[in-house]
């Protein structure tokens, strides 16, 4: 897995609102597979808030062997905004900087916007039929 991959996995976006509202959602509506599509803005890993932080995503679900297989797939067009201000007040003005000086070498001709994809694959417990199997275990016992 590569290391963008790593630090995404383990950011609280994606565990907390992407992975956690998706399985969640989908336990919800007892459902064995699930796909869509959002954004988020990753701020909890400065790397990554640096690299993407506005990024578009899909993810798909599926229910296999007690457990799901989710993958999710983030994409980023790599283009830099200008923000003078931010260079000099924000929090991450080195940041900021280079973001600026990538503006203006895009701007030149120097560089080209471009795609950058991340993909995350894992399986996840599911709680909620666990323990809908645990219960029909003790009613099959009683």
């Amino acid at each position: 897995m590569s290391y963008e991959a790593q630090q995404v996995k383990k950011s609280k976006e994606h565990n907390m609102y992407v992975i956690d509202k998706a399985v969640q959602k989908a336990n919800d509506k007892k459902v064995r597979s699930f796909s869509s599509n959002d954004s988020i803005a990753i701020e909890s890993d400065r790397d990554l808030y640096n690299a993407f932080h506005k990024m578009k995503y899909k993810i798909e679900g599926t229910y296999v062997n007690g457990q799901w297989k989710i993958t999710t797939i983030y994409y980023d067009k790599y283009n830099f905004e200008f923000n003078f201000k931010q260079m000099f007040t924000g929090d991450n003005k080195l940041g900021w900087a280079a973001a600026n000086l990538t503006n203006i070498m895009e701007s030149w001709g120097t560089l080209n916007e471009y795609t950058s994809f991340v993909t995350v694959t894992e399986y996840k417990k599911s709680l909620e039929v666990r323990c809908n199997l645990q219960m029909k275990r003790r009613y099959i016992f009683i």
